[in-house]
């Protein structure tokens, strides 16, 4: 089942199938983020109209009527950017869950730790409204991925860290991605 890419599609209540005791960087967190892509035996729900923001580098939903707030100053910019689509509320699918999308900047955030991050809108990443995303990680190059997304640890933001620029992040300075595995993102256009 595909979501629309011209509509934010955010199931209640997945949070409670999200609690997976995961943490970034440890090798069992590697472990269980090495499944391939394509090895899923049945199709997943996904959801497109994921962009990439030149300014802050971030993965921010861009389906809604407002882009969001950036760190770097002003909304998102998605200038550049294809779409990205993630499996959503597929408690079957490789990878590591507990990803969500933040109500208040629009971008993907970890949300499998204590602090869910500081936000660019202000306070805290606010989860609530979101689906449960699956992302892979630390396998060999897949055609049809994007590697070199990386969880920052301040924020809690993916972010690409391929770029120019690690990118402004919400905690002040520039995105840190240690500890982090190289996440891959399906990108269809």
């Amino acid at each position: 089942m595909s979501a629309s890419p011209n509509r934010r599609r955010f199931l209640v209540g997945a949070a409670a199938a999200a609690v997976t005791g995961l943490t970034l960087g440890s090798p069992a967190d590697r472990k269980a983020m090495a499944a391939t892509p394509a090895s899923s035996s049945s199709p997943a729900a996904t959801q497109g109209n994921w962009r990439w923001c030149n300014k802050c580098q971030c993965l921010a939903f861009a389906g809604n009527l407002s882009l969001g707030p950036c760190a770097a100053g002003g909304t998102h910019d998605h200038g550049g950017s294809g779409n990205y689509v993630l499996t959503q509320d597929d408690p079957s699918a490789p990878g590591q869950p507990n990803w969500r999308w933040c109500n208040k900047c629009q971008e993907l955030a970890f949300a499998g730790k204590p602090s869910l991050g500081p936000c660019p809108a202000g306070g805290s990443h606010n989860h609530a409204g979101s689906g449960n995303y699956t992302l892979v990680a630390n396998v060999p190059p897949q055609p049809g991925y994007q590697a070199n997304w990386r969880w920052c640890n301040k924020c809690q933001a993916l972010a690409f860290s391929g770029s120019y620029s690690l990118g402004a992040c919400a905690a002040g300075g520039s995105h840190n991605h240690a500890g982090s595995g190289n996440y891959q993102l399906r990108l269809t256009a």
